[in-house]
């Protein structure tokens, strides 16, 4: 009697012991699946540029890396797309945003495509992107800009205040506008420089541009999206 009583309290713990394995060990996969990330940012994007010459810079969020293989396509047989490099870094949780740098041959006038990314054999995709190609090739006029702005919630109304200024260049008289986006305010400060201030309440890409003598100048693409570094 006293033996099959050993044995039963054996036969417990071992049940006890091996129940826990298992929860703790699907507990564990579940809380790495959970942490696993593969994301590729998809802002609006309503870009400018003044040639054939389209720079754009959108990131992927990673748990797994590192990129053994990468490419990139358009759906518009018209637009050509390289990838001329890729910059990294890692965050405090083990994951990696790459930044893909990209230079995109697009035609005079307005094109619409899609881009499809090709990462470590997945697909990836960035949609409805559209980039109006002014076309004067010789625009070289050297200006400061803040390219980089506040990052956006999607749905939470963010306000932007760039300060251009232009160096060797007259824009009295020039109007000022932005691709996709809300102008407030729009403050020459000289001839040589302007405050516009704007909103959006979207994660975007937007160009910023002016028109003077019937001549539409882009000026350059401000990246309003999201703040990656958050993503969990």
């Amino acid at each position: 009697m006293k033996k099959r009583m050993i044995i039963c309290v054996i036969l417990v713990i071992i049940i006890i012991v091996v129940s826990g394995t298992i929860y703790l060990a699907y507990t564990s996969n579940e809380k790495k699946a959970k942490n696993k990330i593969t994301y590729m940012e998809n802002p609006t994007i309503q870009s400018c540029s003044n040639d054939e010459n389209l720079l754009l810079n959108l990131r992927f969020l990673t748990s797994e890396y590192p990129l053994e293989s990468y490419s990139v396509y358009s759906s518009n047989k018209n637009i050509v797309p390289k990838i001329e490099d890729i910059s990294e870094f890692k965050k405090n949780d083990g994951n990696k945003v790459f930044t893909f740098h990209l230079n995109i041959k697009v035609p005079k006038g307005v094109s619409q495509f899609d881009l499809t990314f090709n990462i470590n054999d997945k697909e990836y995709f960035v949609k409805n992107i559209e980039n109006n190609n002014f076309n004067i090739p010789d625009e070289k006029s050297s200006k400061e800009f803040v390219i980089y702005s506040p990052y956006v919630n999607d749905g939470d109304i963010q306000e932007f205040n760039n300060n251009i200024v232009f160096k060797g260049k007259d824009i009295t008289g020039a109007n000022f506008g932005i691709l996709g986006e809300e102008i407030l305010e729009k403050n020459l400060i000289n001839k040589n420089s302007v405050e516009l201030i704007s909103q959006n309440n979207k994660p975007a890409i937007v160009g910023y541009f002016y028109e003077k003598n019937n001549q539409k100048v882009c000026i350059a693409n401000s990246y309003h999206t999201e703040y990656l570094e958050n993503e969990e």
